[in-house]
């Protein structure tokens, strides 16, 4: 007796399942191609930006076994176009380089080509009140008091 009330229990359980299927089934076949695109996509970024990088090392060194050899002119050009157009890392590398190449060419210019260098690009310049706020997210409100005040500021 009580197999027949367990096989009309599975029997019910199988039919609300096929309904369950039938009415939200094209959802979950979606919601699964739509997390194998988007990881498809986020490993050809990531594979992306590995080509990009290496292709900005590849020149750096060359760059730099220009600057090696001798050939001054040629490297400060190739580290100017690496300035410009190589990732981020590799663009501030290139900067610093092709100043040091321009000082050795250029001694009258020496100056202006490190202040152009050592401006910041994208970074802006941080208020003390931010710099404390971060002091104090990061060691705790309470803890600020031993940090200098040069790094924080001069009013807490």
């Amino acid at each position: 007796m009580a197999d027949i009330f367990q096989e009309v229990d599975e029997e019910v359980r199988r039919e609300q399942l096929q309904k369950l299927w039938q009415r939200y089934g094209h959802f979950a076949i979606a919601g699964c191609i739509l997390i194998v695109v988007a990881v498809g996509g986020w490993r050809g970024y990531d594979w992306w930006q590995a080509k990009k990088a290496n292709e900005s090392g590849a020149a750096f060194e060359a760059a730099v076994a220009l600057a090696e050899t001798g050939k001054h002119q040629e490297a400060e050009a190739a580290f100017a176009k690496l300035a410009t157009g190589g990732t981020a890392s590799y663009r501030t590398l290139a900067r610093l380089r092709e100043a040091a190449e321009l000082a050795r060419t250029d001694k009258a210019g020496r100056g202006s080509s490190l202040r152009r260098t050592s401006q910041p690009t994208r970074v802006p310049a941080r208020s003390s009140t931010t710099w404390r706020r971060c002091a104090g997210l990061l060691v705790g409100r309470h803890h600020t008091r031993h940090i200098p005040k040069s790094v924080l500021g001069s009013s807490r």
